[in-house]
């Protein structure tokens, strides 16, 4: 079943990347895997433009708002759910990626306490890239670690 929290107030923040941050209130998603237990937990909401900078050279605007247009949206903008994937396996609990972190309004902390695994009880964080979207919440808001029992793996590509 989804979790919503129910006492969320914020407001958009842009960014000098020209990114709309929107705060989300916390949510958890879970369904199983095989033997795997995964939780996708809400983090973030990301407004990019739809200016053929935020995708890279192939994603061409007007392509890109055929589809926005397709599905009722505006065309000028697209809006990017962030969400980290919790997985408990053998023991384990591991997240995919950390999110946006506090200093972008990621709820990911808030998410976890919804399903009532606490920060310290991650034991592995797979980071899929580098990005800010998926490595900012590795620190809390005093900038110490989020996951402290945690061991970050990256592939030495993206070290």
């Amino acid at each position: 079943s989804l979790l919503l929290g129910l006492t969320f107030v914020a407001a958009a923040q842009a960014n000098d990347d020209g990114f709309t941050l929107t705060p989300v209130p916390p949510a958890a998603q879970s369904f199983r895997l095989g033997k795997l237990e995964i939780t996708a937990l809400h983090d973030a909401q990301i407004t990019v433009p739809n200016d053929g900078k935020s995708f890279g050279e192939d994603a061409r605007p007007g392509e890109v708002a055929q589809v926005l247009r397709a599905a009722a949206a505006p065309t000028d903008e697209v809006t990017l759910s962030v969400n980290v994937l919790l997985v408990k396996a053998g023991g384990r609990i591991m997240l995919l990626d950390t999110g946006t972190g506090p200093q972008w309004h990621g709820a990911l902390l808030d998410s976890l306490k919804l399903i009532g695994v606490a920060p310290a009880a991650i034991t592995d964080i797979l980071i899929t890239h580098a990005h800010g979207d998926h490595v900012n919440g590795r620190l809390d808001a005093s900038g110490r670690l989020a996951f402290p029992k945690a061991t970050i793996r990256m592939s030495d590509g993206e070290g």
